[in-house]
């Protein structure tokens, strides 16, 4: 759940600088998770 609030908070507010750990992790674990999406049409 909370990696689900860092994933909105990312596209809530892209720019910020927040000291938090959680939106951090989640923001990584969405990019994590964007790079098989962005590389199927290239397989």
């Amino acid at each position: 759940m909370g990696s689900r609030n860092a994933e909105i908070g990312y596209f809530r507010i892209p720019h910020s600088n927040f000291d938090s750990t959680e939106l951090v992790a989640g923001r990584i674990h969405f990019h994590l998770a964007l790079i098989p999406v962005a590389l199927m049409p290239l397989i």
